[in-house]
């Protein structure tokens, strides 16, 4: 066998050898913490107005409308137009 062959088979093999070390010590590794949001600088002594920490919580009830219909919703039309499903088992 030439020399290429042997060089290309162990540059792989090292290649292959570092991937699965650094990949090794990604999966086994410790989690790091993860960064903090800052919070507004504290107001001033007696100055209690400038800090509400009731507007941090946020909205008490979240609405999401979503990207789109939800696959439910889809069905629901689907069923609700009796729109024939084509493929499979189809008659038509």
């Amino acid at each position: 066998m030439s020399a290429r062959f042997w060089l290309f088979s162990s540059a792989c093999a090292g290649a292959a050898l570092i991937g699965g070390y650094g990949l090794g010590l990604y999966a086994t590794a410790l989690p790091r913490p993860a960064m903090e949001t800052a919070l507004p600088d504290a107001p001033a002594r007696g100055d209690s107005a400038a800090y509400d920490p009731v507007a941090l919580n946020g909205p008490a009830i979240v609405t999401c409308k979503g990207c789109g219909p939800a696959l439910a919703d889809r069905q629901m039309a689907a069923d609700r137009d009796r729109v024939p499903l084509r493929g499979v088992g189809s008659r038509a």
